[in-house]
């Protein structure tokens, strides 16, 4: 079974959330999710205006997310940047 986190995917990405719930994550549509999010997946196209990296931490209040540009990712690879969340810090990560 997969870890418990939060994936909020963005609306038309159906092969990479069905891929992602069939190795076991809860994954809900943008605007139909309750709570916060740990990981975000979006579909960000090249263009000149836009900056986003492939793959970045992104800091939301006091938590920080994970955000998936899938353009530039297979579904086999969006699977193991969720495996790896870069930005999960250790529970022990704020003791002295």
């Amino acid at each position: 079974m997969a870890e418990k986190v939060n994936i909020t995917i963005q609306a038309g990405l159906d092969e990479v959330a069905n891929y992602l719930r069939e190795n076991g994550y809860d994954v809900c549509v943008m605007g139909n999710c309750k709570g916060s999010a740990d990981i975000s997946i979006v579909d960000v196209p090249d263009s000149d205006w836009e900056e986003m990296g492939s793959a970045e931490c992104r800091i939301d209040g006091e938590n920080e997310m994970l955000v998936i540009n899938a353009a530039k990712y297979t579904k086999e690879e969006i699977l193991n940047l969720v495996k790896n969340n870069m930005c999960k810090k250790p529970a022990n990560w704020f003791e002295g």
